[in-house]
């Protein structure tokens, strides 16, 4: 048995990507791992240019994300499990930093900081939260955890079960809600990860956003009382951004969450109308 599993979901075309992110788990300084691809990589060019061992690439080239992470869990030997987006990479101190949280505290799930990196190059400099302990009403007001940082002890599966292959939006922030509703959560106030934003983000935040309802309706009834105004004003707002929402209506259903406390009677309208076209 290794310590840590790597799950790195990927498509074909996106190679030289992938082997960036390979290379930045190679380079750990933390070593006892395993690293597993799930996709439709070309197989022979990440092995002919990385050649390790450890490297295991499991072919499905239908799964989505969601799926791709679930098949490479069950697959996974470690007795912890990191997840790294193909697009993104590590600082190498990364995993043992984290494996040696895991060692000193009782927590399910280890996150960290992360640098945010423009297609030109440039370093977005952003407030991030470091939050540890019981983080469940904090996390259902907005994500702060980003999946490339995240490791969780193995046994968290069998607990809390994989990720939500039905959702096509959010599905990382559903999976740590349901891990920090049984277990305390860890965080590393170091950036220890470099996300890289798309040339395409909009197109991405347009398809994304229109599934955002599905998330909302799985939580609503577990979210409380104040935490429901900000979760139904962010399913408002993504309304509005792709045009299924008026700005008229936008601000008028935005003033009456607000000012008249009708977060209920907004929630209602996007079940029912919104989420019926």
């Amino acid at each position: 048995m290794v310590t840590v599993s790597v799950i790195i979901p990927t498509v074909q075309g996106r190679e030289n990507l992938l082997k960036r992110a390979i290379q930045s788990v190679l380079n750990q300084t933390f070593q006892d791992l395993e690293i597993i691809i799930v996709g439709n990589p070309e197989k022979e060019s990440i092995q002919k240019s990385l050649k390790d061992d450890r490297i295991i690439i499991l072919n499905e080239p239908n799964a989505n994300v969601s799926e791709a992470r679930n098949i490479g869990m069950k697959h996974a030997r470690g007795e912890y499990i990191a997840f790294l987006d193909d697009d993104d990479e590590w600082i190498e101190s990364k995993l043992e930093k984290q494996v040696k949280l895991f060692k000193e505290s009782k927590i399910g799930l280890v996150y960290t900081h992360y640098l945010k990196i423009l297609p030109n190059g440039t370093i977005l400099r952003e407030k991030q939260e470091c939050i540890s302990g019981k983080v469940y009403k904090k996390l259902i007001t907005g994500n702060f955890i980003g999946t490339s940082t995240v490791m969780i002890r193995r046994d968290v599966i069998k607990r809390v079960g994989f990720f939500d292959e039905s959702l096509k939006f959010a599905e990382d922030w559903d999976y740590w809600l349901r891990i920090s509703q049984k277990y305390p959560v860890g965080c590393i106030p170091e950036p220890l990860a470099k996300y890289y934003l798309s040339s395409n983000l909009r197109e991405k935040h347009r398809v994304y956003f229109s599934s955002f309802g599905n998330f909302v309706k799985k939580w609503w009834n577990a979210t409380p009382v104040e935490a429901k105004k900000l979760l139904v004003l962010r399913w408002l707002w993504y309304e509005k951004t792709i045009g299924r929402v008026s700005l008229s209506d936008y601000w008028l259903m935005k003033f009456s969450v607000l000012f008249l406390n009708r977060y209920n009677d907004v929630y209602k309208f996007l079940s029912n109308k919104i989420m019926s076209q």
